[in-house]
């Protein structure tokens, strides 16, 4: 088994318009090419605000778009925050997304 950091810095905020001709931007596609060739996902993040972080939500956003590349396969959440130590934000991963 190994483990891939993938950066979503790169990824530009979802914008249904960037999609031309059903093609996603490039950086788009090859974020959605490594979650298709992965078997399962660990999602990181600190709590913002209840919730995880603006870029994650955003990358959650873009491959959950059709097809969606997460289907069928295994993920789990990991947080860190203050009070609840992170729950809040790994409750609104479960409750917002596809995962």
């Amino acid at each position: 088994m190994s483990i891939v950091n993938v950066d979503i810095s790169l990824l530009p905020m979802l914008n249904t318009d960037l999609e031309v001709d059903d093609k996603f931007p490039p950086e788009v596609e090859a974020f959605r090419q490594k979650i298709l060739q992965s078997e399962c996902f660990l999602f990181a993040s600190p709590e913002y605000n209840y919730t995880v972080t603006t870029p994650l939500k955003n990358a959650i956003d873009w491959a959950s778009r059709p097809p969606d590349v997460f289907a069928d396969k295994a993920a789990a959440i990991v947080s860190a925050g203050g009070g609840f130590g992170g729950g809040l934000a790994q409750y609104s991963l479960r409750q917002d997304s596809s995962i």
